[in-house]
C-alpha cells in the first residue's frame, strides 16, 4: 500500500526535481551494471580554491570557534533512506538536507549540538549530539498527516478516502507469497465478494474469477485486468479434439509473473470501473508492476522451491477386482476370457483364500475349475492376469495370484516440484532509475510426465526528458512452454482410468512395461483405456507460448496543476498448441496429430488531461478528460490428421489423408472520449462525477455509441464532529450510482458462413443458423452502492460495509425462432437480472507492543441473483449442461443464475424417498434440485509478529451451492469406491448373493410410509438410473486451512557485516487442509474440465488439487 501526503505537491520544485530520476534511454542491462553511481555527482561536485595574495591579504583578530564535523544517515521505520530530510542545527539557521542514500553531512558549533530532523509526512525529531560525529536517525509515520492514496480506473491515484465505492488493495507481497504460479488463485479468500474457481491440480490449470455475482447470462461474468494501464487478455483456452479429447491450456492472466507485481486493486463492480466502459461491467483487476527505486546498483535475488502432493483421492475400496458377477480371467483384454474386457470391479474378491467348498461342483469358484484354472484350498485364489507369464508350451497365461494393489493410483502421482528463481537488478541516479527482472518458473507437476516452464523478463524505466516532460517504458516477456495433462471425461484424462478401473491391476508393472518390442502397448484391457504410463509418455498435449505486455507513455506537466498524458500499448501473443497420439493406442490404432496455432493482439492508445488543483483553501478540484482506441484481434487456425503413414513421426506431412484445416478470424474495436470531476471540500465531503462514451464495431451502425454515467459521494463525518480519535479514529459514508454495460461479440450482425467437409474435390460452406439480430444494442447494468467506513481506537479495529445492487437489462441472448424462417435462433435484446449483496471487511489489532503486534482481517460476501424477465412467453434460458447431460444449469423467471434442474427422487411427507414395490425409488420429473452460486464466501488471516518473525494464517471459505459428481457416480456404477463394499444391515456383505442375505437395501420407504426391506442384487442393480441427478448432487460448501506462512528477516546490522542489504527467509504451506466439508471422494473446489463457465457445478476424476509445501529465500544486494 503506497501511502503519500496531500502536502506532498506542496514541496519546493528543487527537491521535486531532485526526486525525480533521470534514466538512460537506452534501458540496457550493460548501462545498469557498467554506469557506477558516482558518476551521476560529478557534474555537481564543486570545488573550493582559497587564492591567497600576501600584499592584499587582512587579519581578522576574532577568534575562530571550533567546528565539529558530523555525518548521520536518516532512515524510515523499515529502515529505508529518506532522501531530502531536512537536518538544521537547533537555534541557528546553519543545515542542510540528506541524498539519496539518506544520508548526510554538517559542521555544528557545539559538540552538544542540537540536531533537528523533519520530513514531511514523519514525526519530527531532536537529536542531542553528545559528542557524536556519527548517528543514525530513524523517523516515525505521522499518522495526521498521511493520507492513504490509491491506484483506480484508468491509473488515476486518489486520496483512498476521497472514494464513493469500495476497492480493496493488495499488495504484491500478498500475491507472491501464496506460492501460486496463476496470480488468479492467489486471490482465494483475500477479498470481499470475490469468488474464486479452480479447475484442478493440473499443470497451467486454468481458474476463473467473478465479482459480485455474474451480470450477464450468456457473456463471460469475468473482469477486466489491467496491467500497468494497459487492458490484457484473461482467455481460458481448451484444446478439443473429438468426443474424448480434451486438454486444459489456461487462462491468459497466468502469464503474469507474481514476484513482478508491486500492487493489486480490485475495483468492485460499475461503481469503481465505470470509466473503463463497456469492459467495465463485471469489475477490473488493477496490476502494478515493480518499479527501481533509490540511487546506485541493487541486485536481489529470490529463490522458491514448493513440493506439491495430491491433496485429496477418492476411497478405492481394494476387495473386489477386475470383472463382473465376481468372475473374471484374462485372454486379451477384449472379453476373449471372462469378463476380460470389462473396466469395472465387480469380479472375484481380491486376497481371497480358497475354502475347499469354493472348487467343489456348485461352489462360487467352481468357474474357474472349469474354465482350467484349478485351485489349492488354504491358498490365495490364482487366476489368469494380463502381467502373468506366458507358458512357452501351451501359449498361455499361467494364473498368478489374485491380489490387491491397495496403492496403485496413490503411487502413479508424484511429489510434484516448483522452482521459482527470481534476479532484479535496480540501478538509479540522477540521471535516472529502472528495473530489470528476469524470472523462471519450473514446475514439474503431479501427474508423471508433465511440465511448464515459464521464463519472464520485465523490464521498467522512466526519466525527465526536460523539467516539464517525462517518459515511462514498461514491459514483460513471456516465454512458456511445456507438456499439458488432458482433463474432463476423456480418454486421455488419467483420472477417468482412476474411475473405470480394476482394482487388481499392478501399475508398477504397467510403469516398467509400457510397450512390447513392436511398439504395440502392455496395458490391463485392451479397449478403451491405455496403459497410464502410455497415455503420459506417448499420448502428448506440448504447448509454447509466447507473449509481450508493454507500454510507453510521455507526461508533460503544464504548471504546478496540469499536465497531459499520453500512452500506448500492446498485449501480443503468439501459441503453438499439438496433439499427439501415438500408434498402437486403443483410441488411434494408427495414431493421429494436430496443431492449432493462435494469434491475440490488442493495442491501446489514450490521452489524458488532468487537473489536480486547489480552487480555495477548502475547495479541491481533480479533473480528468480523455480519449481511447482499442482494436483486438484474434486468429485460430487448426490443423488436422487422423492416420499417420510411419509411427513416432508426428508432422502433417506424414499422414495417409489429406489434413483437415480449419481457419477462423476476428477483429474489434472500441473508441471511446471519458471525463471526470472530483470535488472534494474541507476534506470532509467529495463529489465524483463521471461520464464515458464508447463506440464499439460490433453493433449495429445505428446503435453502437453508448454513453455510461456515474455519480458517487462521500462524507467523512468524524471530521465533520471533530470526533475523538480515541474512540472513533475515522468514520465515512458513501453512496454512488453507476451505469455501465455489454456489446457482442464481433460478426453477429450478419449471416455468416463456415466451411465444412469439403464435397470430393469441391469446397463446402454452410450458412449460419442464427438469424442476423433486428435492432441490436449494448447491455446496460445500472448499480447502486451504499457504504459504510468506520475505523476505532486509534486505528486499531475497522470495519467495512458495503450493500450493492445491480439491475442488468438489454441481456443479449440466442432465443428459437420459427424454423420456416430459414434459422434456428436469433441474437435479441431481451431480459433483466437483479443481484444485490452484502459485503463487510473487518480489521483489528488486538495486540501490539513494541516488539509484538497480532493483526487480523476477515472479509465476508453475499450475493443473490434473481431473473426478473427473459423475452415474452420464453421463462427459461438453458445456460449450460452439466458433466454427464444430467442436470440443466438454468436461468428461469422468477429464480436464480445457476439454478440446477434434474430428475430426483419423489419424497413421502416423513421426508424419506419413495420407493416401488420392487424396492426401486421412484424417479421424479425434471425438477430445480440446487444451485452452483455459492450462498457466502469469506476469509479470515492472522497475523503474529515479534521483531523480524512474522507469522501468518489464512482460512477461507465457501458456504452453499451445490455440485453433481459424476466421480461418485461412475464410481459407484463401476465398482471403484468404498460405496459399493460393506455391509449390509443384515450384516452380511453387500456384494454377497441376497440368498445369503446379502444384496443392497435402498435407505427408502414404500407409499404408505413403512421401510423398504427388499434388497437387490448389487452387480445388476448398480445401472439403475433411478434419481440419477439428484442422487449425485452434493452441497459444495467447504472451509479450508488455506495457508501457513513463517518467515523471517534477518537483522541489517548483521548482514551488513558481509555486504548484504537484506536477507528474508520464509517457509510456507498452501491448500494443506479441509476443516469443513459436505461431500464424499472430491475436493469441492475443483471443476469438471477448466475454469470455464459449462464446467462450473459438476466435477469427475478431475486430477486432484495439490497441497504444497515450499522455502523461500530472498538476498539483496
Amino acid at each position: 500500500m503506497t501511502k503519500k501526503t496531500k502536502l506532498r505537491q506542496e514541496l519546493p520544485r528543487k527537491f521535486k526535481f531532485d526526486m525525480v530520476l533521470k534514466p538512460s534511454l537506452t534501458l540496457l542491462l550493460s548501462a545498469m551494471v557498467i554506469l557506477p553511481s558516482s558518476i551521476n555527482y560529478a557534474s555537481e561536485t564543486k570545488v573550493h580554491s582559497t587564492s591567497t595574495n600576501s600584499e592584499t591579504s587582512t587579519y581578522n583578530s576574532e577568534p575562530t570557534k571550533p567546528q565539529e564535523q558530523i555525518t548521520g544517515v536518516v532512515l524510515d521505520n523499515n529502515g529505508l533512506p529518506l532522501p531530502g530530510a531536512n537536518i538544521l542545527e537547533k537555534g541557528t539557521a546553519n543545515g542542510t538536507q540528506t541524498d539519496f542514500d539518506g544520508e548526510f553531512s554538517i559542521s555544528v558549533s557545539d559538540p552538544n549540538a542540537v540536531l533537528v530532523v523533519s520530513y514531511l509526512g514523519f514525526v519530527s525529531k531532536e537529536i542531542n549530539v553528545s559528542g557524536e560525529s556519527t548517528i543514525s536517525v530513524t523517523l516515525e509515520e505521522d499518522a495526521s498527516q498521511l493520507e492513504e492514496v490509491i491506484v483506480t480506473a484508468l491509473g488515476i491515484t486518489r486520496e483512498k478516502k476521497a472514494l464513493g465505492y469500495a476497492v480493496q488493495e493488495l499488495s504484491g507481497d500478498d500475491i507472491k507469497n501464496t506460492s501460486e504460479t496463476n496470480v488468479i488463485n492467489a486471490l482465494a479468500g483475500k477479498s470481499a465478494g470475490v469468488l474464486i474457481n479452480n479447475s484442478n491440480g493440473n499443470v497451467g490449470a486454468s481458474s476463473r474469477i467473478t465479482i459480485r455475482g455474474n451480470q450477464s447470462l450468456t457473456g463471460n461474468n469475468q473482469p477486466l485486468f489491467v496491467v500497468d494501464g494497459i487492458p490484457i487478455d484473461n482467455t481460458i483456452v481448451s484444446s478439443t479434439r473429438g468426443g474424448y479429447d480434451f486438454t486444459d491450456m489456461g487462462n491468459g492472466a497466468a502469464d503474469i509473473n507474481p514476484s513482478d507485481i508491486a500492487e493489486m486493486t480490485i475495483l468492485k463492480g460499475g461503481n469503481a470501473a465505470a470509466l473503463y466502459g463497456s469492459r467495465g461491467a463485471n469489475g477490473v483487476v488493477l496490476i502494478t508492476t515493480k518499479t527501481g527505486k533509490g540511487k546506485g546498483f541493487s541486485v536481489a535475488v529470490e529463490n522458491t522451491v514448493t513440493l506439491s502432493n495430491p491433496f485429496l483421492l477418492p476411497d478405492y475400496q481394494n476387495e473386489y477386482g477386475q470383472g463382473g458377477g465376481q468372475q473374471f480371467w484374462y485372454k486379451d483384454g477384449l472379453n476373449g476370457g471372462s469378463n476380460d474386457g470389462v473396466d469395472e470391479s465387480f469380479g472375484p474378491r481380491l486376497d481371497y483364500t480358497v475354502q475347499a467348498e469354493d472348487i467343489a461342483p456348485g461352489g462360487k469358484l467352481y468357474w474357474a475349475v472349469e474354465a482350467g484354472f484349478p485351485q489349492t484350498p488354504g491358498e490365495i485364489l490364482t487366476l489368469p492376469q494380463f502381467d502373468s507369464p506366458i507358458d512357452p508350451v501351451t501359449g498361455e497365461r499361467i494364473p498368478t495370484p489374485w491380489i490387491s494393489h491397495p496403492d496403485n493410483i496413490k503411487n502413479f502421482y508424484e511429489t510434484g516440484i516448483t522452482r521459482i528463481t527470481n534476479v532484479a537488478l535496480t540501478n538509479g541516479g540522477t540521471w535516472g532509475n529502472m528495473r530489470l527482472s528476469i524470472t523462471n518458473s519450473d514446475q514439474t507437476g503431479m501427474v508423471p510426465n508433465t511440465n511448464q516452464v515459464k521464463n519472464t523478463i520485465n523490464f521498467s524505466g522512466n526519466t525527465n526528458l526536460t523539467d516539464k516532460l517525462s517518459f515511462e517504458a514498461k514491459g514483460s516477456y513471456i516465454n512458456s512452454n511445456g507438456n499439458l495433462n488432458g482433463a474432463g471425461y476423456t480418454f486421455n484424462n488419467i483420472g477417468m482410468q482412476t474411475i473405470w478401473t480394476a482394482r487388481q491391476v499392478d501399475w508398477d508393472y504397467m510403469k516398467n512395461n509400457i510397450e512390447n518390442p513392436d511398439g504395440t502397448q502392455i496395458s490391463w484391457i485392451n479397449r478403451w483405456h491405455n496403459n497410464p504410463y502410455w497415455i503420459q509418455y506417448k499420448n502428448l498435449n506440448p504447448q509454447t507460448k509466447n507473449r509481450l505486455i508493454g507500454s510507453s507513455s510521455l507526461k508533460y506537466q503544464f504548471n504546478d496543476w496540469l499536465s497531459l498524458s499520453t500512452r500506448a500499448g500492446i498485449d501480443y501473443s503468439n501459441e503453438q498448441v499439438e496433439l499427439i497420439r501415438a500408434y498402437y493406442g486403443n483410441n488411434d490404432p494408427e495414431g493421429r496429430y494436430a496443431v492449432s496455432n493462435y494469434f491475440r493482439q490488442e493495442i491501446n492508445a489514450d490521452v489524458l488531461l488532468s487537473a489536480v488543483k486547489n480552487i480555495t483553501e477548502d475547495l479541491t478540484l481533480n479533473a480528468n478528460l480523455g480519449a481511447n482506441i482499442m482494436n483486438n484481434q484474434y486468429r485460430l487456425q487448426t490443423s488436422s490428421v487422423d492416420r499417420l503413414v510411419v509411427p513416432n513421426i508426428y508432422s502433417l506431412s506424414n499422414a495417409k489423408e489429406t489434413p483437415t484445416t480449419t481457419f477462423y478470424q476476428r477483429e474489434k474495436e472500441i473508441q471511446s472520449a471519458f471525463a471526470s470531476v472530483s470535488l472534494g471540500y474541507k476534506s470532509q465531503v467529495y463529489l465524483d462525477l463521471t461520464g464515458r462514451n464508447d463506440w464499439s464495431s460490433t453493433l449495429p451502425s445505428s446503435n453502437n455509441s453508448y454513453f455510461y454515467p456515474s455519480a458517487t459521494t462521500s462524507w467523512i463525518f468524524s471530521e465533520t464532529f471533530k470526533t475523538d480519535r480515541n474512540i472513533l479514529s475515522f468514520g465515512k459514508v458513501r453512496l454512488s450510482v453507476a451505469q455501465v454495460g455489454n456489446d457482442t461479440d464481433p460478426y453477429r450482425l450478419n449471416a455468416t458462413y463456415s466451411a465444412a467437409t469439403p464435397y470430393g474435390e469441391n469446397p463446402s460452406f454452410s450458412l449460419s443458423t442464427a438469424m442476423p439480430p433486428a435492432d441490436l444494442v449494448n447491455e446496460l447494468i445500472t448499480s447502486k452502492e451504499l457504504g459504510l467506513d468506520l475505523k476505532f481506537f486509534n486505528n486499531r479495529l475497522g470495519i467495512d460495509v458495503t450493500l450493492y445492487n445491480s439491475v442488468a437489462k438489454n441481456q443479449i441472448l440466442s432465443a428459437p425462432v420459427s424454423p420456416t424462417s430459414g434459422y434456428n435462433t436469433q441474437i435479441i435484446n431481451a431480459g433483466q437480472v437483479d443481484n444485490k449483496g452484502v459485503e463487510v471487511v473487518l480489521n483489528g489489532t488486538p495486540i501490539q507492543t513494541k516488539d509484538f503486534s497480532w493483526d487480523l482481517t476477515a472479509n465476508y460476501g453475499t450475493n443473490t441473483s434473481e431473473i426478473i424477465a427473459l423475452n415474452g412467453d420464453i421463462k427459461r434460458l438453458e445456460l449450460f449442461k452439466t458433466e454427464g447431460n444430467q442436470i440443466n444449469v438454468v436461468a428461469d423467471v422468477g429464480g436464480s443464475y445457476g439454478d440446477m434442474y434434474g430428475k430426483g427422487f419423489v419424497y413421502h411427507e416423513n421426508g424419506k424417498p419413495i420407493v416401488d414395490a420392487n424396492g426401486v425409488p421412484l424417479t421424479s420429473e425434471i425438477k430445480k434440485l440446487g444451485n452452483l452460486m455459492p450462498d457466502w464466501i469469506g476469509g479470515l488471516n492472522n497475523s503474529f509478529t515479534y521483531k523480524s518473525i512474522n507469522f501468518s494464517v489464512l482460512i477461507d471459505a465457501k458456504i452453499g451451492g451445490d455440485v453433481y459428481s459424476r466421480t461418485n457416480q461412475d464410481g459407484w456404477a463401476t465398482g471403484a469406491l468404498t460405496s459399493t463394499v460393506g455391509l449390509n444391515p443384515n450384516g452380511v456383505d453387500v456384494r454377497d448373493p441376497i440368498a445369503d442375505g446379502g444384496g443392497y437395501l435402498f435407505d427408502g420407504v414404500f407409499e404408505d410410509g413403512t421401510p423398504n426391506n427388499v434388497y437387490k442384487d448389487l452387480d445388476s442393480f448398480r445401472w439403475n438410473s433411478f434419481a440419477r441427478a439428484e442422487r449425485w448432487l452434493y452441497d459444495a460448501s467447504y472451509v479450508k486451512l488455506r495457508q501457513i506462512t513463517l518467515s523471517y528477516s534477518l537483522p541489517k546490522t548483521l548482514i551488513s557485516k558481509i555486504g548484504l542489504k537484506g536477507m528474508d527467509l520464509s517457509i510456507f504451506g498452501r491448500n494443506l487442509a479441509l476443516l469443513y466439508k459436505k461431500n464424499e471422494n472430491f475436493d469441492p473446489e475443483v471443476s469438471n474440465k477448466d475454469a470455464s463457465l459449462s464446467s462450473q457445478g459438476s466435477e469427475f476424476a478431475s486430477n486432484p488439487s495439490a497441497r504444497n509445501i515450499g522455502f523461500r529465500a530472498k538476498i539483496t544486494f
